[in-house]
């Protein structure tokens, strides 16, 4: 029994070793998906719910979210006061909003929400360490990006990359002649909503009537 159960402690820190050299030498790190390509709704209601949802308990657990939707463009502050209303909702926490640059960090009361833009958000850039925080980002798109060679090759992904990597790797599941959202993830702390651009209908030209 004694042995078996050496085995397994041994096991454990093996893995917990193996997953620790992954995370620092980024060797095969790649994007998780969380909420697979998903119909949008007329008016984008369906997509708080669902972020909501996917991010329990990781969302409970952090004093600090940082919400990388700067500048918010109609259609990401509508997001971003529903996404708002629904912790608020749900966990009857007042949720305390800055900018980053502007609000002071320490002296916002938790649970404390950073407004940033898209490349700062998250750790993929390393500009910001911020211990018992996770991060949004909504990233608008409406074409499928060409993905450089680099990315394929690189061992942490760059934002651009994710992004392009991201969008390739969906583009099977996507509803077509529907407008899509997903998710995913990245280093366990950072996660990406994908919303798909309207699309652009063709407007019809009335050409009078000859009298």
């Amino acid at each position: 029994m004694k042995k078996m159960a050496g085995i397994l402690i041994f096991g454990i820190i093996l893995i917990s070793v193996c997953l620790f050299f992954l995370v620092k030498t980024g060797v095969g790190l790649r994007t998780q998906s969380l909420i697979s390509p998903s119909e949008t709704g007329p008016d984008l209601e369906k997509l708080a719910p669902a972020v909501f949802k996917r991010l329990f308990p990781a969302l409970e657990e952090a004093q600090i979210m940082i919400l990388g939707i700067l500048p918010m463009t109609p259609e990401s502050q509508k997001f971003f006061e529903s996404f708002r209303d629904e912790y608020q909702k749900n966990f009857h926490q007042v949720v305390n909003v800055i900018e980053m640059g502007i609000g002071d960090l320490r002296a916002c009361p938790k649970p404390c929400w950073i407004l940033a833009p898209q490349s700062r958000a998250n750790r993929l850039l390393g500009d910001l360490q911020v211990d018992q925080r996770i991060s949004l980002t909504w990233v608008a798109f409406d074409h499928e990006p060409e993905i450089e060679i680099h990315c394929e090759q690189e061992k942490r992904l760059d934002f651009e990359c994710l992004k392009s990597l991201s969008i390739h790797g969906a583009r099977k599941k996507m509803k077509r002649n529907l407008r899509n959202f997903f998710m995913n993830s990245y280093n366990e702390r950072d996660f990406f909503l994908f919303v798909q651009e309207p699309r652009q209908e063709t407007l019809k030209v009335l050409h009078p009537v000859d009298e």
